[in-house]
């Protein structure tokens, strides 16, 4: 199965409904989904692109090992951990699956029509660039942080 067969399906105004109206429980991958959306947009997804994004998941095949389930399930009780977690594992293992289950979520929300805008570039001003920067400084701090924050949660995968 290709990716674009997965974006490409129309998706039934069911999916739409939330799971619980449906009668139906979530999955775990359609629970981090909102947690992920909502780290890279500041905003939840709905549950059509919770699908979307457990159907890509199970098509790439994304698998993890008993130290990064373990790191993922303490992400996902504390969603705090997300950005520090990705800066750090950017600088310590960029092709982890955590990651990979980040850029699969965002490569979802880039073509569901409610999200799209935010992938599109726009104009910024003067002070929106100041604050870009600022953003800047943040990630350089975040990076710093995770790398600890990783290395003292998992010494005996990334402690050196």
């Amino acid at each position: 199965m290709d990716s674009t067969s997965l974006i490409s399906k129309p998706v039934s105004n069911a999916l739409l409904q939330p799971a619980r109206e449906q009668g139906q429980y979530m999955t775990d991958t359609q629970r981090e989904a909102p947690i992920l959306s909502t780290y890279l947009l500041g905003r939840t997804c709905d549950a059509a692109t919770s699908i979307l994004y457990e159907q890509a998941l199970g098509a790439r095949g994304v698998v993890m090992t008993e130290a990064q389930a373990k790191l993922w399930a303490r992400v996902l009780r504390q969603p705090r951990l997300l950005p520090f977690v990705d800066a750090g594992l950017a600088l310590l293992d960029r092709y982890n699956p955590l990651r990979q289950r980040i850029f699969i979520m965002s490569a979802v929300l880039e073509v569901r029509p409610e999200f799209a805008g935010e992938f599109l570039p726009r104009r910024y001003r003067w002070h929106e660039i100041g604050v870009l920067m600022l953003g800047g400084c943040s990630a350089v701090l975040h990076s710093l942080a995770g790398v600890c924050l990783v290395r003292v949660l998992f010494r005996d995968s990334y402690g050196r």
